[in-house]
């Protein structure tokens, strides 16, 4: 008797398992999360390298956060990564080096220059909100100040 609740127990563990593996249960993307790509530029120009953060606006229900780095004015988020449908906060960073140094804790290094205006960057202001089944694509322009 013994022996047939266990193999009766093993047989619907593993019912349970082949269901479950089968119907997607436990779903591969449960934020809902999309792929994210698009272009920065600054004055119509591409940035050469950058960043781009997208923080959630409160009122999202679902609170995803994303970022990527950008290259030749293009970013890309893989979907295991991407953002959830809702607003967003956008801040975006790109630094050049200006060819000076400033004396730092082990010697000179080098000096850079912030070229995203701090409305888009640091003090962001910019707000982006996705729907749809996506990709979502984000493009900007930020106008030099």
């Amino acid at each position: 008797m013994k022996r047939n609740v266990l193999t009766w127990a093993a047989l619907a563990t593993l019912l349970v398992c082949v269901v479950g593996a089968t119907t997607g249960c436990g779903s591969k993307n449960p934020q809902g999360r999309r792929a994210v790509e698009g272009t920065i530029s600054i004055d119509g120009t591409p940035i050469a390298q950058g960043s781009i953060e997208f923080l959630p606006d409160s009122s999202n229900a679902v609170q995803t956060s994303s970022g990527a780095v950008i290259t030749d004015g293009k970013f890309k988020i893989a979907e295991t990564k991407g953002l959830a449908k809702g607003s967003y906060l956008v801040a975006v960073s790109s630094n050049v080096d200006t060819g000076e140094t400033v004396e730092g804790p082990l010697g000179p290094e080098p000096l850079f220059k912030e070229l995203v205006p701090a409305r888009y960057g640091s003090e962001t202001q910019e707000k982006a909100s996705f729907s749809g089944k996506g990709p979502f694509v984000y493009e900007l322009d930020i106008p030099s100040e």
